[in-house]
């Protein structure tokens, strides 16, 4: 499986994935500075949801594995500013707001913060503010128009506290790029014959401050994968099993500096 163009709706990819053996993601589910891999695997015919989560960047299975919540839109985060990842869904309504679903340890129970947020849109999540903890964010995007980002800097029902439109007709990738303590979007787009990353600096309307190509087509997704204090790519090719993880530790072109199997 490849990731989806930036016209794909959330619920039909998540259902598109949910079949093909789960969603890819990533988060430092243990404190140490290195974000790793993760899959959401989602409950069939309303079942309960699985994430396995892996705490290096290496092949092997899982070293967390939890039960969370029905259906959704997977994501991940410190929303709790103790510097660890963990797990979150969206429920996703076409028309309505979406409602939150935050858990503040990777383990089995109920959401710890539940709140209502955004019209439906893409999920984002990020330190938009640089204090410490991540929030929410929605990306709206149509085929042809510029996509419009609506970060909200708490984890509350709210307005969005920035917003701005770039990246045209592509899918959002969200990273802390510069190493500064925020983290802003990023945009990516299927080239030939490498994709194109374009990543902005600040959380304002304008073009990237940074593009370069790397990987061929795949899921996208970034972090930290050498605790050097900025995100970085990643791709991941979701119709192989196990997954092949290729992930580069500069934005800048070129070959993979971290490859292995997962998922």
């Amino acid at each position: 499986m490849v990731a989806p163009p930036a016209s794909a709706e959330p619920t039909s990819i998540l259902s598109e994935y949910s079949s093909s053996n789960g969603v890819t993601l990533s988060g430092d589910w243990n404190g140490d500075g290195i974000d790793t891999p993760g899959l959401f695997v989602a409950g069939v015919n309303g079942g309960t949801n699985t994430f396995y989560l892996r705490n290096s960047n290496t092949t092997g299975v899982a070293h967390i594995t939890l039960i969370y919540g029905n259906g959704g839109w997977p994501v991940a985060g410190d929303w709790d500013g103790d510097g660890d990842d963990t797990i979150g869904l969206v429920k996703l309504d076409t028309g309505n707001a979406s409602t939150w679903m935050l858990r503040n340890s990777n383990t089995t129970g109920i959401a710890d913060v539940t709140f209502i947020y955004g019209s439906y849109g893409w999920p984002v999540t990020g330190d938009w503010d640089g204090d410490g903890d991540d929030t929410a964010g929605v990306v709206r995007f149509d085929t042809g128009s510029v996509n419009t980002w609506m970060l909200r800097n708490s984890n509350t029902a709210g307005a969005a506290d920035i917003n701005f439109n770039y990246g045209t007709d592509r899918y959002p990738v969200v990273g802390d790029w510069d190493g500064d303590g925020d983290d802003t979007a990023g945009v990516f787009t299927w080239t030939s014959p490498a994709n194109t990353w374009l990543l902005r600096n600040s959380n304002n309307a304008g073009i990237a401050d940074n593009t370069f190509t790397y990987g061929t087509k795949g899921w996208q997704l970034s972090g930290d994968w050498d605790n050097d204090g900025d995100d970085t790519p990643g791709i991941v090719y979701e119709g192989q099993n196990p997954r092949p993880w290729h992930l580069r530790n500069s934005n800048t072109s070129g070959i993979a500096d971290i490859s292995f199997l997962y998922g």
